[in-house]
C-alpha cells in the first residue's frame, strides 16, 4: 500500500516538473473567471473615482488576460463600455479610446469588435471629431452586417 506521504511527493514533484516544463494547469471554469472579472470591475472603478488612471490600462489587461472566449467575450466589452463611460464623464477621452483599442486587439468575436468600433465612434463624438466617428461607425457597421469584414 503506498504511504500519503509517498502520494503528496509524488503530486508535488509532478506539479513542479510541469512547472519547470511550462505546462499550465487546467483553464479555469467561467465562474472563476467571472468572480475574478467582478473584482477587477470594482477596483478599475476605484482607480478611476481617484483619478488614479495610470493604472486602468495594466488592470484592464487581467480581464482581458483571463481569455474569455466567443459568446462569453461580451463580458469584456461591456466591461470596456462601462470603464469609456466612466472616463468619459471625467474627460479622458483619450485613455477610453485605448481602452476600446486593447480590446480590438485581444478579441476575435466580429460582434464584439463591432461594439468597440460603435464606442469608439461616440467617443470621437463627444471629443467633437465627426468625421472620425462616422468611420468608427462604419467600421462598426460593416463587422454587424452578414459577410462583413
Amino acid at each position: 500500500m503506498v504511504s500519503k506521504s509517498f502520494l503528496l511527493l509524488a503530486i508535488t514533484g509532478l506539479a513542479l516538473v510541469a512547472s519547470l516544463l511550462g505546462v499550465e494547469p487546467p483553464d479555469q471554469t467561467l465562474e472563476d473567471k467571472k468572480s475574478i472579472a467582478v473584482s477587477q470591475h470594482e477596483l478599475l472603478v476605484l482607480l478611476i473615482d481617484k483619478g488614479q488612471y495610470d493604472k486602468v490600462q495594466p488592470e484592464l489587461q487581467k480581464i482581458l488576460d483571463l481569455k474569455f472566449t466567443d459568446k462569453h467575450e461580451k463580458y469584456v466589452v461591456d466591461e470596456i463600455l462601462i470603464l469609456s463611460e466612466l472616463l468619459s464623464k471625467k474627460n479622458q477621452h483619450k485613455l477610453a479610446l485605448q481602452l476600446a483599442d486593447i480590446g480590438l486587439g485581444s478579441l476575435r468575436e466580429k460582434e464584439s469588435q463591432a461594439r468597440l468600433y460603435k464606442e469608439k465612434g461616440f467617443i470621437y463624438k463627444q471629443m467633437g471629431l465627426p468625421d472620425k466617428a462616422m468611420e468608427m461607425f462604419e467600421k462598426g457597421k460593416a463587422l454587424e452586417v452578414p459577410g462583413g469584414k
